[in-house]
């Protein structure tokens, strides 16, 4: 495997962006996952002109050593809302993401998926063909996301995420669209595969078991970015590596059987204790990974 270890922005939650991105650095990654959202951005209301000086500003004065990549913004997000107004929303403040991310020469932007109606889960037992009708919402967003992907010079990469609302819970499901999508990739979540192995009534090893074999199942160059975080299988705790319960030597062989090449973000949220958390998680992946300390 040829991977570069990273840390996203927004690991210095407190601070400002500029100076979040001088910490996440100070921990020596070799990348960073530059994320479009709170903390540091508000997407909807944000100059994409004025966003773009300021994140090229930030970048530049790390100098060349870490390479970076962007995640589009996700909260109030939806690129399978059934509001008309909501979706068109949704796909335009993802458009600015990839066209900052584009200009300022971040090749791969992660996306989260599209979702069934979280305000009314039940809706999706009264409303017939509900779950097709908004996946198919998802395919034409998605649509509209890889034509300015493509005018940018990006890759858009697909983010498993947990959960009954979720239309994209696992790679699998994620491959089934990229075979209709030319061009789309997907990013895999460790820590969001885990938690729906787990919702899914697999313990024990066979929640790792069942990570690895979807994860092994992917061809190669289909995943080109990788989340890895820990967490006890209960909820999205994003802990360094060998804080929670997760078992992911066989997830890691899986990685090396698919030959993976990317960005290895270790995507820990510890407001309290960024930097213990930065350092720990990047200790651990490289350990794990056999990677020189």
């Amino acid at each position: 495997m040829k991977v570069k270890l990273g840390l996203p922005s927004n690991l210095f939650a407190n601070l400002e962006f500029k100076d979040a991105l001088r910490e996440v650095s100070r921990l020596n990654p070799e990348a960073v996952e530059v994320v479009f959202d709170k903390p540091h951005f508000e997407i909807s209301t944000a100059d994409e002109s004025r966003m773009k000086l300021e994140v090229r500003d930030a970048i530049r004065s790390l100098g060349s050593h870490l390479e970076f990549s962007a995640h589009a913004c996700f909260q109030k997000i939806n690129l399978a809302s059934l509001n008309p107004a909501d979706r068109k929303r949704s796909i335009k403040l993802i458009g600015k993401c990839l066209r900052v991310s584009g200009d300022l020469g971040l090749k791969v932007v992660v996306l989260h998926p599209g979702y069934l109606p979280r305000s009314f889960p039940w809706l999706r037992w009264l409303i017939p063909g509900l779950k097709s009708k908004v996946q198919r919402l998802m395919e034409e967003s998605l649509k509209e996301c890889l034509r300015v992907a493509e005018d940018h010079g990006v890759a858009l990469a697909l983010e498993n995420v947990h959960g009954l609302e979720s239309l994209i819970q696992a790679p699998s499901e994620a491959f089934k669209l990229a075979n209709k999508l030319p061009g789309l990739k997907l990013t895999v979540d460790v820590g969001h595969l885990y938690l729906e192995a787990r919702r899914r009534g697999l313990g024990g090893g066979l929640a790792e078991r069942w990570v690895a074999e979807e994860i092994s199942r992917l061809p190669k160059g289909v995943v080109v970015h990788l989340h890895l975080h820990d967490n006890y299988g209960f909820k999205d705790d994003h802990l360094p590596p060998g804080e929670g319960k997760i078992d992911f030597r066989p997830i890691v062989d899986a990685l090396r059987a698919i030959d993976f090449e990317g960005q290895v973000i270790l995507e820990v949220w510890s407001p309290e204790r960024p930097q213990e958390s930065g350092a720990k998680a990047l200790e651990e992946a490289r350990k794990l990974l056999s990677l020189p300390c």
